[in-house]
């Protein structure tokens, strides 16, 4: 999968590509005829991350996918919203952790004069 991340002030934007067949909430999607906004996301340090599924798997809340992205080793989890295959899902990831949030922060600082370049 290829990820490509940038902001418009505070609100960060990600674009996801599956480069393959398997299984996955992003496929689903695509497959149901549907695009656009797929996620909305929660951003956690390691402990509420840890506490947050914890508490959501014990009311009975399926997980849709979860995972950890390669390099960072930032973990998530997507959550359906309701039954309907085309409705938005929620996230979480543990990216507040300080070396990957400063990540995050560098993001955003490179994204907020992308609007105003002059040529």
């Amino acid at each position: 999968m290829s990820i490509a991340l940038g902001n418009s002030g505070d609100l960060q934007v990600e674009l996801i590509q599956q480069h393959d067949d398997q299984p996955s909430a992003w496929r689903d999607r695509l497959l149901s005829g549907q695009e656009g906004l797929q996620h909305v996301s929660s951003w956690l340090t390691r402990a509420e991350y840890d506490a947050t599924l914890s508490r959501l798997r014990s009311t009975g809340v399926a997980v849709a996918q979860e995972g950890v992205v390669p390099g960072s080793e930032v973990r998530f989890a997507y959550f359906g919203v309701s039954d309907d295959a085309n409705s938005l899902m929620f996230e979480i990831a543990d990216v507040m952790e300080p070396m990957i949030h400063s990540r995050m922060k560098l993001i955003a600082e490179a994204s907020r004069d992308w609007c105003c370049l002059s040529h």
